[in-house]
């Protein structure tokens, strides 16, 4: 008897809406029967026959031509060790290992994949949609850490919408290079001092399309309040206050036991960074 359906997440990423962090997502069904070790993927979705696979800790690459699939083993298992400690999730261990799919170039990715045109990655199940050019690192990182936030959480909570994609983007930054991270960085500041948001819609606000003006400012300023949790803090008490929200605690009831004296509650954490950043 086959195994029940169950609803995945697909996030479509456009790895050059760079300044807006840009991810969709959307539910697919897959099936449950897979045994561990299995990756999960979209039914009928494969590269090309000839394509070299590797098996790493982590993660099982696909792609064309035994020098990339080593490049990217090694990008994808640097990344993972970089999110662990920037987060201090060390005691994470994902279930499955993550695979991540490599395909030749733009065309055959949109082709194979389905995703609309400004797409540069997707994430579903466990596994990432990728294609071999210069931004492909950046959306592995971005992608990557959504797999690992929501594993790690381990259920659907559109109210960490704001940690998760905070997260992502500064882990996305870490793999640009010096240029690109800092032009992100003097437009974050522009953006941010013009037009703030307050964090009452910030921590509600669900991102629906990359492209809105909104949806813009929203992923600049979650990445700007989750990079100060983390700067002031330290990455020991961030991981204490994920694992507060994993055993369903309210954000801040988490902040309370994670920050007792830093971050006691949104209201103070709000006050605190608009300071850092002298804002009115």
């Amino acid at each position: 008897m086959s195994a029940a359906p169950i609803i995945a997440r697909i996030a479509v990423c456009s790895s050059l809406l760079a300044l807006a962090g840009a991810c969709v997502d959307m539910p697919v069904q897959e099936e449950d029967g897979r045994s561990r070790g299995q990756a999960v993927r979209l039914p009928g979705m494969r590269l090309d026959p000839g394509a070299k696979e590797a098996r790493t800790l982590h993660f099982v690459v696909q792609a064309y031509g035994q020098d990339r699939v080593d490049y990217y083993s090694r990008e994808v298992e640097d990344l993972y060790a970089q999110i662990m400690r920037d987060t201090g999730l060390y005691s994470f261990v994902p279930r499955d290992p993550y695979e991540i799919l490599v395909f030749a170039d733009r065309r055959e990715y949109l082709s194979k994949t389905g995703m609309p045109q400004w797409s540069g990655g997707a994430t579903f199940g466990n596994a990432i949609a990728v294609y071999d050019y210069s931004g492909a690192q950046s959306v592995l990182a971005h992608e990557m850490l959504h797999l690992i936030f929501n594993e790690y959480i381990g259920r659907p909570d559109q109210s960490l919408t704001w940690i998760n994609e905070g997260l992502a983007v500064r882990t996305q930054l870490r793999a640009m290079t010096g240029a690109e991270a800092q032009a992100y960085r003097h437009r974050q500041a522009e953006v941010i001092e013009a037009r703030s948001i307050p964090f009452s819609r910030m921590t509600s606000f669900i991102p629906l399309d990359g492209q809105d003006t909104l949806v813009s400012d929203w992923y600049m300023q979650v990445e700007s309040v989750v990079s100060y949790m983390l700067d002031q803090e330290g990455a020991i008490s961030f991981s204490k206050f994920v694992g507060e929200l994993r055993s369903s605690a309210d954000v801040n009831v988490a902040l309370a036991r994670a920050y007792p004296s830093a971050f006691p509650s949104l209201s103070v954490l709000e006050r605190k960074w608009r300071s850092s950043l002298n804002l009115p």
